[in-house]
């Protein structure tokens, strides 16, 4: 029996997959075509899958010999940053696959070609293969990004200088495969102030599963076990997911295997609440790399203002980019730049708070009433109090300034969330906010947190106006508008608390600190 894929490239025999090919139509249009391709995407979007259907289709069909290479075993991260080395280790291998998958044609060998000088092999290699190839020869290469700069310069460089004699003596195609845009890579022929871009390649980007997409892979289950899943467990996939594949089919093999194991019975949306929230704790590899990726300069960079709803005033357009290519951050028709999905924004924030959690652990929970259900009534006077006794003593452990009050107060809040809640974050650059909605049994209480700046007017009507249609959404009556002072001369000691009726008639407590 099928299942759902969680670990490398989806294989039809085993897995529920979306056909690659579906998600990139124009792909195998292109090769045929002659054309040099560059596909991108976050990691576990589907790029190997891709390359092996590509691959799979073109052998089948029968009017090329298609390969599947990876640069992985010569990366950056095993020390291969010099040209002689990261060729002949990758030709060695390439060599081998060809000749695997292909055995009855005499491949050259690498042997052939460690003569010619470092920064020649590449483009000599492929021009052989292509020659020994009795049918229009096609290279996919994944990981192409996994390469140490000089190494992948070269690649891109002997590519480039040959693709006009490409279908004559050189491979009809190849299509190379990576996290980042090729297009853009700062390290692309050079990169720099006057670098060239590896402008030969057509730019292909591996797609997200659309909301249909993702009932149609739930579908397959149903088709083969008998057991569905709601509209409602679907649209919270959708929403909480935005099609990330990975999340999409880790979430709905926990749901199946371990929360709703009979057949018989339908996945329902508490189940799929369920396994996100074990998705989240578990810490699998595909979010702990995120979580690596705050570590980055360049992330923070643009990572810090999205959660603080400010500008983008100093992180360059290239790092922009970057986290963009990671898919943290996604660009919506109106160009504003938001969190890729609300699993990621939980997660990344959850991480920068961990230092400050731990520290706040043996706070004791005076915000609950007997039942251990949350008393808003006592939960402000709670938080005040801690502000004033704790709050400024955190600041050192986060790097970066202009979001140390927000971490803070998202820390103190998976206290009172503890394991019974969820702390939902709504990241957005120079939306002027940060959008909070703590969970707790059946309580939800939105929290909008904004900056008052020296450039900037009091920021409590927009605040106030904003969270009165927050709490109509959610059929909420109670809500916290919280400001930090960052204005020139403001005192780190001062707190204020008032509460406000919004024109709605709903309760607004509004702190200012």
């Amino acid at each position: 029996m099928r299942d759902f894929n969680l670990t490398g490239p989806g294989k039809p025999e085993l897995h529920y997959v979306i056909p690659p090919l579906e998600r990139s139509p124009r792909v195998l249009t292109s090769v045929q075509q002659s054309s040099y391709l560059a596909i991108s995407g976050p990691r576990q979007t589907g790029k190997t899958s891709l390359l092996c259907a590509i691959v799979d289709s073109i052998n089948s069909a029968g009017w090329g010999r298609a390969v599947l290479v990876s640069c992985e075993i010569a990366g950056a991260a095993l020390g291969y940053d010099e040209i002689d080395a990261a060729e002949n280790l990758l030709l060695t291998d390439w060599q081998h696959t060809l000749s695997d998958m292909f055995p009855e044609t005499s491949w050259p060998a690498v042997d052939d070609f460690v003569d010619l000088p470092p920064g020649l092999r590449f483009g000599a290699a492929f021009a052989a293969w292509a020659a020994a190839s009795d049918k229009p020869l096609i290279f996919a290469i994944d990981e192409v990004d996994a390469l140490a700069r000089l190494p992948l310069v070269s690649l891109l460089q002997q590519i480039r200088a040959s693709f006009p004699d490409r279908n004559r003596h050189f491979p009809h195609s190849i299509v190379l495969a990576g996290m980042r845009s090729l297009l853009h890579h700062e390290c692309a022929l050079g990169g720099g102030v006057g670098g060239i871009p590896f402008n030969i390649a057509e730019l292909i980007t591996v797609a997200h599963f659309s909301r249909d997409d993702i009932a149609r892979l739930y579908d397959q289950h149903t088709a083969e076990t008998g057991q569905r899943f709601s509209n409602d467990a679907i649209d919270r996939v959708w929403e909480q997911t935005r099609g990330q594949p990975w999340l999409v089919n880790a979430i709905a093999r926990h749901c199946v295997s371990e929360l709703v194991t009979d057949p018989s019975m339908t996945v329902e949306s508490h189940a799929v609440e369920e396994a996100i929230r074990h998705v989240e704790t578990a810490l699998p590899i595909h979010l702990a790399s995120l979580g690596r990726r705050l570590m980055d300069d360049r992330v923070l960079r643009v990572v810090a203002p999205a959660i603080a709803g400010g500008p983008l005033w100093d992180a360059p357009i290239a790092d922009i980019r970057y986290v963009r290519e990671l898919g943290i951050l996604e660009e919506l028709e109106n160009h504003e730049l938001v969190a890729a999905n609300p699993i990621y924004a939980r997660f990344l924030t959850r991480h920068l708070t961990e230092p400050i959690r731990y520290n706040l652990a043996c706070i004791a929970p005076t915000w609950c009433g007997p039942d251990g259900a949350i008393d808003l009534d006592r939960l402000g006077p709670a938080f005040l109090e801690f502000w004033t006794q704790k709050g400024r003593t955190l600041d050192p452990m986060i790097p970066h300034r202009e979001i140390v009050p927000h971490i803070v107060l998202i820390a103190w809040l998976y206290r009172v969330a503890n394991d019974d809640g969820r702390v939902d974050c709504d990241w957005s650059i120079a939306r002027g906010r940060l959008d909070i909605l703590l969970r707790y049994r059946d309580l939800n209480l939105p929290i909008e947190v904004k900056v008052h700046r020296d450039d900037s007017g009091d920021p409590v009507p927009s605040g106030i106006e904003h969270l009165d249609g927050y709490c109509a959404g959610l059929n909420v009556d109670r809500a916290w508008l919280v400001l930090f002072d960052q204005r020139t001369g403001a005192s780190d000691s001062r707190l204020e608390s008032e509460e406000v009726v919004t024109a709605g008639g709903r309760r607004v407590l509004v702190v200012r600190a």
